[in-house]
């Protein structure tokens, strides 16, 4: 009977050692798969935030107003210059 209860502990033993090697493994991979998918939900932020920027800055008022702030006047009027004492 002793040799019974030995044989079924080793063998018991011995399938947790092989087991753990894939457990370690399994776990590793859900650890890299939820940071890639932390990772591609910012980027996707960051698409739909560049995304939306272009947008805004292919409007007619958007491209005047940034004309203007370099300098550029629609043509018959006349630029001012400002100068602070």
């Amino acid at each position: 009977m002793p040799l019974r209860r030995l044989i079924t502990l080793g063998t018991a033993l011995l399938l947790a050692v092989l087991f753990i090697a894939p457990i370690r493994s399994y776990s590793s991979a859900q650890e890299h798969l939820s940071r890639a998918k932390a990772q591609l939900a910012i980027a996707v932020d960051q698409r739909d935030t560049l995304t939306r920027q272009l947008q805004d800055a292919t409007t007619r008022h958007s491209m005047i107003e940034q004309a203007r702030t370099i300098g550029y006047v629609f043509p018959g009027e006349t630029p001012y210059v400002v100068l602070t004492p």
